[in-house]
C-alpha cells in the first residue's frame, strides 16, 4: 500500500492514522509530545517514492501567541509565519534522491483574523521543485484546533516525490533560523524499514536516515 496525499491530512487525522496506513514494515508507535513552549515535533516518513516531513509546534513558537489574532500586528505575524512555512526550501533540505515537493498543508491560517481553515498547496509533480513555483492553492473550510486551556498547536506537512528514494541520506531542518523561538526539535523518523529518534538543539539541523 503506497502513501498518498490524502493520508497526509494529519491536521485532521493525526500521525497515528498516517502510520496505520503504512506497510507493516514501516509501522511504529509515535506518541505525541506534551505542549511545551520552545519545543516542536518533527516526524519524517519514507515510503516507496514518497517522503513526508511533518511539523507540529505550539503556536507561540511561530507567532508569539496562542489565540486567534485580535490586532493588525498579530494578523501580520500570522501572515509572515504562513508564508515562511510555505517556503519548503527554506525549512528543510533533502540530501540526495532528486526529491520534488508535491504537496504542502498547514493549519496556521486558523490564527488569522479571518482564518477559517488550513492551507493546501498541491504541486505538479512533472514540473515543480522545492521552491514551489506556479503552485495551486486550495482553501479548505474545515478548521481543526488543538486547544487545551488556551494552548494551540500548529501543524504543517511537506510531501515530496523522490526519483531515487534509496539515495536519500538525510534531511536538514532549518526551522531554528526561520523561527528563533524554537529551542529544540524532537524528531522521529521511519525509513528503509528502520526507525529512529533524535532531539536537535539550536545550531543542529541534520537528521540522518541511514
Amino acid at each position: 500500500m503506497s502513501v498518498n496525499s490524502k493520508r497526509f491530512r494529519y491536521c485532521e487525522l493525526g500521525l497515528g492514522t498516517v502510520l496505520a496506513a503504512l506497510p507493516a514494515a514501516f509501522s511504529v508507535a509515535i506518541a505525541s509530545q506534551p505542549h511545551v513552549h520552545g519545543a516542536a515535533e518533527v516526524n519524517i516518513i519514507a515510503d516507496q517514492n514518497l517522503l513526508l516531513v511533518e511539523l507540529r509546534s505550539p503556536a507561540d513558537n511561530l507567532v508569539g501567541f496562542e489565540h486567534k489574532a485580535t490586532t493588525q500586528a498579530q494578523d501580520k505575524r500570522v501572515e509572515i509565519a504562513k508564508q515562511t512555512l510555505a517556503d519548503a526550501s527554506a525549512q528543510l533540505l533533502i540530501d540526495g534522491g532528486q526529491c520534488k515537493l508535491v504537496d504542502y498543508q498547514s493549519d496556521i491560517g486558523k490564527l488569522a483574523v479571518n482564518g477559517d481553515g488550513h492551507d493546501h498547496h498541491h504541486q505538479n509533480v512533472a514540473s515543480q521543485h522545492h521552491h514551489g513555483e506556479h503552485e495551486h492553492e486550495h482553501e479548505h473550510e474545515h478548521e481543526h484546533e488543538h486547544d487545551d486551556g488556551g494552548h494551540a498547536d500548529i501543524a504543517a506537512s511537506y510531501q515530496f516525490s523522490c526519483d531515487q528514494m534509496a539515495a536519500v541520506r538525510s534531511v536538514d531542518l532549518l526551522l531554528f533560523s526561520s523561527f528563533p523561538a524554537i529551542e529544540s526539535l524532537n524528531v522521529q523518523w521511519v525509513a528503509y524499514g528502520q526507525q529512529g529518534a533524535v532531539t536537535l538543539k539550536n545550531g543542529e539541523q541534520r537528521v540522518s536516515l541511514k
